[in-house]
């Protein structure tokens, strides 16, 4: 068994009943973590594809001893039980997505794996809920492990909409 390492995951969801989505993939995520923290829920529109649902996105930060790509393919199993269909050629709505983002300061580039997440600091269904999160009360020491946050756009396309998943 490895050392514990930091992650940070962000999970959506745009079909269904798209917070009961979110409540149930951080179920899911506390077998896989401990010392869980998450974002408020977040709005945003479907980025790279169009459609009517908009998305509801958190971020979820917690200590993991599964390596990373372990974590991942476990979130994709998940993703796959849950109904989701991954196209060849892009993006599309779906039930839930759940993204590594971090883990801990590891940078890599593999065929099923990249870190960080690619973009995520072009995100603001990422970067803000990440943000909101690094910087409660206890959990500012983080901040140095990931990479730092890109300024808060004023043209935002994310809007906090509901309370925090998990405290």
């Amino acid at each position: 068994m490895q050392a514990k390492v930091w992650v940070a995951l962000g999970i959506g969801s745009n079909m269904g009943d798209r917070e009961a989505e979110l409540q149930s993939a951080v179920v899911f995520l506390r077998g896989k973590l401990s010392s869980m923290a998450c974002s408020s829920v977040y709005s945003s529109s479907p980025l790279g594809f169009i459609s009517e649902n908009f998305f509801l996105n958190a971020v979820v930060l917690g200590l993991t001893d599964l390596v990373a790509e372990e974590l991942l393919a476990e979130c994709l199993a998940y993703e796959l039980s849950r109904g989701r269909r991954r196209l060849s050629n892009g993006y599309a709505d779906r039930q839930i997505d759940i993204d590594l983002v971090f883990y801990g300061s590891r940078k890599c580039v593999s065929e099923k794996l990249t870190l960080p997440h690619p973009k995520w600091n072009e995100r603001d269904f990422v970067f803000e809920p990440l943000r909101e999160v690094l910087t409660r009360d206890g959990m500012e020491q983080l901040g140095s492990i990931f990479p730092a946050m890109p300024s808060p756009s004023p043209e935002a396309n994310v809007k906090k909409v509901l309370r925090p998943l998990c405290i």
